[in-house]
């Protein structure tokens, strides 16, 4: 060393570290969180993602995380390619559905025969209906973390009895229902009309007709995004046939096309999306008589094919109903329960 100065020592690296944002999520079963990494120290900035419990969930190169079926506490963890030896973890706590119903904020006016539709971002769209003023032209917007709704859009179109079908957008499909409070003859056609509403703009838009006037229809949507539109019926009064009617709408092109109808006409049916794409409509009735007509349950059922656009009849309900709920199981099978039915 010269004039008594001291060498310098060698510079140390700067040490890797590894940070995971969000550092922890709560998850109902089957739920999913995107999970992002950051490295220093290093150029090399690149982690690979893993879930350190086994049967603790699926996490992809990206981190896009899916929960498991069953709850537990479980670790998603980020770690350093640069150095295997460095990384970082976040916390998920997955838990089952909790068997206790909570009250939140009421909604600004009572709803009968509306629809609630999911949205993109996890808040619900509450359409239409009537209450006590009549029937709602109002919209209004759930928001889970505020627990209570919000004021929508208004529709261009007071409707009731309508249908509602998310896009692959995000946007919401309204179509058809009709207005019991605003007079005219029975004979009279339900709507033909649909309303468009875009999350971005947080406005409703007028979409194309259909192809027929419905109320109390079933709206489904395809695997490949398009929405199939059954059944329902055309004229506002009673003693009207169901219709058999169906139609497909196309989100790309904006249209309305004609498949073939079903092999019943039928209304207060359900229609549920099979795993393999096909969709299982199932009772209903065929007409909406009230006085002096007959009536009955359908314990029929049909399959719609999206490939080839036709419904070919199925097995039979053990019990004919109409009002009642189908939903499909994880093993692909659908449960039907519920309803009325004209049976002994």
């Amino acid at each position: 060393a010269a004039c008594g100065s001291e060498a310098a020592g060698p510079i140390e690296p700067t040490p890797i570290a590894v940070a995971v944002s969000p550092v922890s999520a709560d998850l109902l079963v089957g739920g999913a969180a995107t999970f992002s990494a950051t490295v220093s120290g290093t150029s090399e900035t690149a982690v690979t993602w893993s879930v350190v419990e086994a049967g603790g969930g699926l996490v992809s190169a990206t981190g896009d995380y899916t929960a498991p079926p069953a709850s537990g506490a479980y670790r998603v963890r980020a770690t350093s390619l640069a150095d295997p030896t460095r990384h970082a973890d976040a916390a998920v706590s997955v838990h089952g559905y909790r068997a206790a119903f909570e009250r939140v904020g009421d909604p600004g006016s009572p709803y009968d025969d509306h629809t609630a539709t999911l949205l993109a971002d996890g808040s619900v769209l509450v359409v239409g209906g009537r209450g006590f003023g009549g029937t709602h032209a109002r919209t209004e917007r759930y928001v889970p973390a505020l627990r209570a709704f919000e004021p929508g859009p208004p529709l261009a179109t007071a409707r009731m009895n309508h249908a509602a079908a998310r896009l692959p957008d995000g946007r919401i499909l309204v179509a058809g229902g009709w207005d019991a409070m605003d007079g005219g003859s029975p004979f009279d056609p339900a709507l033909q009309s649909t309303e468009i509403y875009d999350p971005a703009s947080g406005r409703f838009s007028s979409g194309p007709a259909m192809n027929h006037p419905r109320r109390h229809h079933v709206m489904t949507r395809l695997g490949d995004g398009r929405v199939l539109v059954t059944g329902g019926i055309q004229l506002r009064g009673n003693g009207f046939a169901a219709t058999a009617n169906a139609e497909v709408f196309d989100p790309v092109a904006g249209a309305f096309d004609a498949v073939m109808p079903m092999g019943t006409g039928r209304w207060l049916h359900t229609a549920t999306p099979l795993a393999d794409g096909r969709v299982l409509v199932v009772g209903g009735r065929d007409n909406n008589c009230t006085l002096d007509c007959e009536w009955h349950s359908l314990g029929s059922a049909e399959i719609f094919d999206p490939a080839t656009g036709a419904f070919v009849p199925t097995g039979s309900l053990g019990v004919s109903r109409f009002g009642h709920a189908a939903a499909r199981l994880p093993d692909g099978r659908v449960l039907v329960l519920g309803g009325s039915t004209t049976e002994d």
